[in-house]
């Protein structure tokens, strides 16, 4: 059978198998599947209604059952938390509803969605380690931090949208942070290219230093280095660029911060015949 849209999905979720999800949700660091005993001893279902809510999320597949030990267990999946997320951002008044997916990478989704206003937002969902069900208890420890995928998915949609928030209130070019929900940022759209896609640009040497001041920004006021740099995430709108993607930004090692400013410099030599000396540009950033 199909798999429903994660819209459609959300509606179809009442107050108790929400109320089961945040129970698994709350259970995941500390289990990697959590026994059905300890849910109905912990949850105010009996045991015909828990049975019927259960298996109306493993039908969404918003959770994942697996016998353990010979013991009934369950575990939250991605769209699972997605679902909360989605679920808190409207409580909060950030999401109206959630349209169709419009990008997708290997730890993230981003949908398109309005607001209360009915402007259109984006919401990125966060999903650290992303694998098929069969395989979410592989992934459920990192090797780095004895975290469960759950517990990274969240801490790196905090760190993004803190990361934004420091940086968009000090004037950088980044897409505006409008909330926060569990995995999930909702955030400004930006209406652009790629810069990848090497648009026509009416100055680019205009555009170049609005990147290199939005770096400045995130390394000086925010003590924040992107990381991952390159021209696949940065979006350009009326030849200003907006600066995206930064779940892996750090105060990491003057290294990672030549790296990045090395892919863009080249790219703009190589696309705009814009020559810039990368220790000139390290002296200003450090400023």
């Amino acid at each position: 059978m199909p798999t429903l849209p994660l819209s459609n999905r959300a509606s179809l979720v009442g107050p108790p198998e929400f109320s089961l999800l945040k129970f698994l949700l709350r259970n995941s660091d500390s289990y990697e599947l959590v026994p059905k005993k300890k849910i109905q001893e912990e949850t105010e279902f009996n045991p015909t209604q828990l049975e019927y809510y259960l298996a109306k999320l493993l039908k969404l597949k918003l959770i994942y059952h697996e016998k353990n030990l010979g013991y009934d267990a369950y575990k939250i999946t991605f769209s699972g938390i997605d679902v909360i997320s989605i679920k808190k951002l409207y409580e909060s008044r950030i999401l109206k509803s959630l349209s169709t997916i419009i990008g997708e990478g290997k730890e993230s989704e981003v949908y398109a969605g309005y607001d209360f206003d009915d402007n259109k937002i984006v919401v990125k969902f966060h999903r650290i380690g992303r694998t098929s069900y069969k395989s979410l208890r592989r992934v459920n420890k990192d090797p780095y931090g004895r975290k469960s995928w759950v517990r990274l998915s969240i801490e790196n949609a905090e760190a993004e949208y803190k990361a934004l928030t420091c940086m968009w209130k000090n004037g950088a070019r980044v897409p505006r942070p409008i909330g926060l929900g569990v995995n999930a940022i909702a955030m400004e759209l930006i209406d652009g290219v790629q810069l990848s896609e090497k648009p026509e640009l009416g100055d680019p040497e205009k555009v170049l230093d609005e990147i290199i001041s939005t770096i400045k920004i995130a390394y000086t006021c925010c003590k924040i280095i992107h990381g991952d740099l390159s021209p696949y995430n940065i979006m350009v709108t009326n030849d200003i660029p907006y600066i995206i993607d930064w779940p892996q930004s750090s105060r990491a090692s003057e290294e990672t911060l030549y790296r990045d400013l090395s892919h863009i410099i080249s790219f703009f030599e190589k696309e705009y015949e814009i020559v810039r000396e990368i220790p000139q540009i390290l002296s200003y950033i450090r400023g």
